[in-house]
């Protein structure tokens, strides 16, 4: 019953992404290669796009878009071409959640049935590629010259940050960041990143960064050396509703400035002076702000290129580990059935600590 709910309630998203597909035939037609991201949140698709600006160019970006975990924004600001296709919406009602339309996860999709056969109608000669054969098929085999002993998501990272060093093309923001220029006026600015996913599964939340009430600290000591905080992410409507009014005039969200929440999240990361992130889709970002620091990071030990990180805190019968060479072995899978390991994320005098050591 539930699946023939969820069938029914994706007609409306066909409709609609139909006319989008009619309208946009021409770039499909012309496409010599097409990549369909039917899968992953934002930081695969971060990766792809970013993979698709760097050596890629001619390559048709499609994606099955979920606004709360994408960001239409981001092809516009990297200047790929681009089709997006919304397959749901999200609507709560009091502490319930409820999601319209199809799923990742969900076996049929008729939003990718008609995809798929709009192209077969229009570009049956072109190449196409989902997520994971993109990986599979693409970037991996062509790309990689790493350990051969990395699991796939360490290869598909190792190649990324690979391809970013090579090819050391910056994000040019420069048309879109006037409205932030005429905000900040000249003032010093640091964006904060802070990872909290609403989530029951497990790897979901072992990968939440620490509560707000950890960063209080590190928020004033930023307002003291006089820099506006831009907030981005999930956390920011959190932050304002318990900040005193002092403190709230040195931050800044989408509300503020006057643009969306999508527009804000993309540019922020790379426009303002520093980068403060927390391990997530965001994290890439950093790549391509100089002056960065991710906080919280795990799976331990997995590396963003040269940037800096300070990883989560990983307990054994109770004794802190410190040495990181000692925690890589540690991931997911570790964590689900044994009590006496204990990943905790970083409190407020470490953040503010770290904080200090690296960006100040």
């Amino acid at each position: 019953m539930r699946k023939f709910v969820k069938l029914i309630s994706s007609i409306p998203f066909v409709c609609i992404n139909l006319f989008i597909l009619i309208i946009n035939f021409q770039k499909i037609v012309k496409a010599k290669t097409i990549l369909i991201q039917d899968g992953g949140g934002f930081g695969h698709s971060f990766i792809l796009q970013d993979v698709i600006r760097l050596i890629s160019k001619e390559t048709l970006y499609i994606q099955l878009f979920e606004s709360y975990r994408h960001n239409q924004y981001l092809p516009t600001l990297l200047n790929i071409d681009f089709i997006i296709l919304k397959i749901n919406i999200r609507i709560k009602i009091f502490n319930f959640t409820f999601i319209i339309g199809e799923v990742e996860r969900q076996s049929i999709k008729p939003v990718l049935i008609l995809l798929n056969t709009i192209i077969k109608f229009l570009n049956s000669d072109c190449k196409k590629f989902y997520t994971e054969e993109f990986y599979d098929k693409e970037l991996i085999p062509k790309y990689f010259n790493g350990p051969l002993n990395l699991d796939k998501p360490n290869k598909i990272n190792y190649t990324y940050f690979e391809l970013v060093a090579r090819y050391k093309k910056a994000i040019d923001i420069e048309k879109f960041s006037g409205i932030f220029k005429n905000f900040s006026k000249g003032k010093k600015t640091l964006c904060l990143y802070m990872r909290k996913r609403q989530a029951s599964d497990y790897e979901t939340l072992i990968r939440n960064g620490s509560d707000f009430d950890d960063y209080q600290s590190s928020i004033k000591y930023i307002i003291s050396k006089n820099y506006l905080i831009f907030l981005v992410g999930e956390s920011y409507s959190e932050i304002y509703d318990k900040v005193d009014i002092k403190i709230k005039k040195n931050l800044v969200s989408y509300k503020s400035i006057g643009v969306t929440k999508d527009f804000f999240n993309a540019l922020a990361p790379l426009f303002c002076d520093y980068y403060i992130g927390e391990h997530g889709g965001g994290q890439f970002f950093a790549l391509y702000n100089k002056n960065s620091l991710i906080l919280n990071g795990f799976p331990f030990g997995q590396k963003l290129g040269n940037v800096k990180i300070v990883y989560k805190n990983l307990f054994i019968d109770g004794k802190k580990i410190a040495k990181i060479e000692k925690k890589e072995k540690y991931h997911f899978n570790f964590f689900k059935s044994r009590k006496n390991y204990i990943v905790k994320s970083l409190n407020s005098e470490e953040i503010l600590e770290s904080i200090k050591k690296y960006v100040f």
